[in-house]
């Protein structure tokens, strides 16, 4: 959490990193044991749980690589006419950052190949995606998966394609790993996509949302996959490829289907996945009626 303290306690209001304080931070993100931290001079900060190596300092100090303090990832630090890294995210266990000219960089947790390097193994410091050509716009990474954009609007997978998490159109290839970064099929070009743990969402640069990957197996995941419904497309039935979601609920009896004549287009604006849920910002016009119960 960046803050002072036992290394291993709750804070159950939030409470100032003044660690990070006066640093001009204009970007956070948070994995499930690290967090990450950007200033407006490009320097990115990490801290929390780094044995697999998310925290990107190329060394794991204490037990279990845990850091109370952010500390500043050298290996990204801006110089003199070099880029600077603009954006950044975070896996569950895993870190990415975007520099100044479209570069993308990834690190820690690696098994399954999703960090795009090419290699299943772990990466204890930020290594350059060299399979994805620059620009970047956007990077994503969930669990054993990760989606980029690039510049001319393709959304490249990678990792493992658990429940159709890469868009690659068949069942057959459950659990099939693709080394190397691949388009998905059957997208428009996007500006946004997103990796959540075993499903994925893209943003056409029309506003139009498309989900793909696991959606809860129709009831037959096991407890400790926790649903489903993810998808937004009304089951719980997993897609091997992109498909667009066509209805917005208004409340639990009324929604505005895109199919229907009389329904102006709604754009997505933001999107967001976790572990088994999906959260989009979304510009339409509504019957402020519909909005009640």
């Amino acid at each position: 959490m960046g803050v002072a303290g036992p290394p291993c306690f709750n804070i159950h209001t939030p409470w100032l990193s003044y660690l990070c304080s006066g640093a001009g931070l204009v970007a956070l993100a948070a994995g499930d044991h690290h967090s990450m931290a950007l200033t407006a001079r490009g320097e990115l900060f990490t801290w929390g749980r780094g044995d697999q190596g998310a925290l990107g300092h190329g060394t794991v100090h204490g037990y279990a690589g845990v850091e109370l303090a952010p500390r500043q990832v050298r290996s990204l630090s801006p110089s003199p006419g070099s880029p600077r890294i603009t954006s950044i995210c975070a896996g569950p266990f895993s870190s990415g950052a975007i520099d100044s000219r479209g570069t993308a960089y990834a690190w820690g947790y690696g098994s399954s190949y999703q960090l795009g390097t090419g290699r299943a193994h772990n990466e204890m410091q930020p290594i350059k995606l060299d399979a994805l050509p620059d620009p970047v716009r956007h990077l994503s990474l969930g669990q054993l998966h990760s989606l980029a954009v690039l510049g001319d609007g393709r959304v490249m997978a990678v990792g493992m394609d658990e429940h159709g998490s890469l868009g690659g159109g068949t069942e057959a290839l459950q659990r099939r790993v693709a080394q190397r970064p691949v388009a998905v099929p059957g997208l428009s070009p996007a500006w946004l996509a997103v990796a959540g743990w075993k499903h994925s969402a893209a943003v056409g640069h029309d506003g139009r949302l498309f989900t793909w990957g696991w959606s809860g197996a129709a009831g037959a995941g096991v407890f400790q996959d926790y649903g489903g419904g993810q998808l937004g497309l009304g089951d719980d039935e997993d897609r091997w490829q992109p498909e667009q979601v066509l209805r917005l609920h208004t409340n639990r009896h009324r929604y505005y289907d895109l199919r229907a004549s009389y329904v102006r287009p709604w754009r997505v604006l933001g999107l967001a996945a976790g572990r088994n849920h999906t959260a989009a910002v979304i510009e339409t016009e509504l019957d402020m009626r519909d909005l009640a119960d």
